[in-house]
């Protein structure tokens, strides 16, 4: 969805979003319609995928590592399973009505930092090198 595109509900939302993030540029701002994404949504049994298997367990190892109820030598290792990329490895997404207070509780959260620059360090790029 785009700011200056034909769904009415969209181009307001994106502008009010615009009007509270305070983005002076030009640029029609895009978004995501996560109705569309998940209107095809299956759910599957992980017992006959082995990458679904996989999958569940790096979600569930980066939980912990966040959490804090994983200990750095259980998780250290995935580094190499994500992709280095120049601003972050890893976006996260926490739904706020305080977004300068919650910057500001993120910022001195020293353990959440260590995993996110951990991870970034060990991510691997995707340009094969010769």
């Amino acid at each position: 969805m785009r700011e200056d595109g034909e769904d009415e509900s969209a181009r307001r939302h994106l502008q009010y979003l615009r009007s509270i993030k305070g983005r002076p540029d030009t640029k029609p701002m895009e978004g995501v319609d996560l109705k569309k994404l998940f209107e095809d949504l299956q759910f599957t049994n992980s017992v006959d995928s082995v990458g679904l298997q996989l999958a569940d367990i790096v979600a569930s190892t980066f939980h912990r590592a966040c959490k804090g109820t994983l200990k750095k030598e259980g998780w250290k290792w995935l580094g190499p399973l994500f992709v280095n990329r120049r601003e972050a490895v890893v976006n996260i997404l926490i739904p706020s009505n305080d977004p300068v207070g919650l910057e500001k509780r993120m910022e001195k959260n020293d353990h959440l930092l260590e995993v996110l620059n951990t991870l970034k360090s060990g991510a691997r790029s995707m340009i094969l090198k010769e």
